[in-house]
């Protein structure tokens, strides 16, 4: 199902300068995500661990945060950071688990992340919905 919504303020969203963090992703999972959301007009930001994804913040603001399950380099788990950058308030917006088991996705939503989705989807027209969506309403 397409977002009529997201797609009625696609000029505007458009015309910002829009980053995504994308945290703990292997270099070709990191690639292919970079790819996906740069095609949808967006910059993306790497961070390896929790460390650098908290200096990232800091320093940054973003549109939409990809938090991956286990953190390749580090083996951190991605839900530890999801709850604590949405329940301690150090973000003021959206972050997504990435992962292809729909448990860790209902835990991160549990931990305040909205839907995300898996590697395995990352080229489906859904996810692209999904991204461009958030990406939209980070221009608001």
């Amino acid at each position: 199902m397409v977002d009529t919504w997201a797609h009625a303020h696609y000029r505007t969203y458009m015309s910002k300068r829009l980053i995504v963090l994308d945290v703990g992703q292997c270099d070709m999972d990191h690639s292919a995500i970079r790819r996906v959301v740069e095609s949808l007009g967006a910059t993306v930001r790497r961070a390896h661990s929790r460390k650098e994804a908290l200096k990232c913040i800091e320093a940054e603001s973003f549109a939409l945060i990809l938090v991956n399950r286990i953190f390749d380099m580090t083996g951190e788990e991605g839900l530890a950071l999801v709850e604590e950058m949405c329940r301690g308030g150090s973000v003021d917006c959206p972050v997504m688990i990435v992962s292809n088991y729909p448990d860790a996705q209902a835990e991160a939503i549990k931990r305040g992340a909205v839907q995300g989705f898996g590697k395995a989807a990352l080229r489906d027209s859904r996810t692209l919905d999904l991204i461009r969506a958030h990406l939209v309403r980070s221009t608001e």
